[in-house]
């Protein structure tokens, strides 16, 4: 009866033959099993692997209604379902069977991970890179006043989730997050002083983590990057006379390297100074693609990077 949903008496959670009590079945070829379920804006509705169906409540023959929405999108990860308020209104936000981020509006499912879907080539953390044998580990923690949905899923042959996905629903960003310990579970939870804080369970030893705490890792220095994208063009030849990276005055002080065109390793590690708001190098290098990274491994708190401007000269077409 994987197929099968069971409702109980009316006005009880555990009598299961009283009034009104009974149960559906929800048959779809070739989607076999119930996965999970949600309310919003008060309608019911539950998920299998590729679809969801709403149930609604007519209090006559038939007592319940039942519409299936979705014939293409579902989800096989429960617990990466997750209600938030957007600009737009409330939606639910979940990890589809294809490895897309949904929002579903009731109605209508748009797909937006798209952009971060496959391997671009300078980040391992990618949605095709979920291990599909795992989806029922994933798991997701809203963080309301951030606006940040948080996907914690196991990549490659992880068994656990060992990386998080943030996606901020109102600036429309993704990053990720990688934790020195895999995660089986985690919630928002009041920490007995009134605030509302970000709890996660270990794999090993029983230990539950408060996340978001502090600007190290239990101590640990930790590892930010910020990665550019090849930026140029292949056969134009410019000379990068200077780069401008433009911060707010804060106590960071990331690095900043450069490499050209297909190099293999970044070169001439420079310091972002702290406590100033313009930085300015010179490269004085020729080369038709340049990369940039900027990168700290420190307990300072984290840094922010307001703009960087390249100004070069093109020296003509060639290699």
């Amino acid at each position: 009866f994987s197929d099968r949903v069971q409702r109980s008496a009316v006005g009880s959670y555990n009598d299961w033959s009283g009034t009104d009590s009974g149960t559906n079945d929800l048959i779809t070829t070739g989607d076999v099993g119930v996965t999970g379920s949600f309310i919003l804006n008060d309608r019911m509705y539950v998920t299998k692997a590729w679809s969801i169906h709403r149930f609604s409540y007519t209090q006559s023959f038939p007592l319940i209604d039942i519409k299936q929405v979705k014939k293409t999108v579902g989800t096989k990860s429960p617990r990466s379902i997750k209600n938030v308020d957007t600009p737009e209104g409330e939606v639910v936000i979940f990890l589809g069977s294809d490895r897309k981020i949904y929002l579903f509006d009731g109605l209508t499912s748009v797909a937006i991970s798209d952009e971060m879907s496959i391997n671009n080539g300078i980040s391992s953390v990618y949605f095709d890179n979920i291990n599909s044998e795992a989806f029922d580990k994933v798991f997701a923690i809203v963080d309301q006043p951030l606006n940040h949905y948080k996907l914690f899923v196991p990549l490659g042959s992880s068994t656990t989730p060992d990386y998080v996905i943030v996606y901020d629903y109102v600036t429309k960003a993704f990053w990720p997050w990688q934790y020195n310990r895999t995660m089986s579970a985690g919630d928002i939870s009041d920490d007995g002083a009134g605030l509302r804080r970000h709890y996660a369970l270990t794999t090993s030893a029983g230990q539950i983590c408060l996340l978001n705490s502090s600007s190290s890792d239990n101590g640990t220095a930790i590892d930010s990057r910020w990665t550019l994208t090849k930026t140029g063009v292949a056969l134009k030849l410019n000379r990068i006379d200077e780069i401008e990276v433009e911060t707010p005055s804060q106590a960071a002080a990331p690095t900043i390297t450069w490499r050209g065109d297909y190099e293999s390793s970044y070169v001439s590690t420079q310091s972002i100074a702290s406590g100033t708001n313009s930085h300015v190098y010179a490269p004085g290098r020729i080369d038709n693609l340049i990369q940039l990274r900027i990168a700290d491994n420190t307990t300072t708190a984290s840094w922010k990077v307001w703009a960087i401007t390249l100004t070069d000269r093109l020296l003509g077409v060639g290699k």
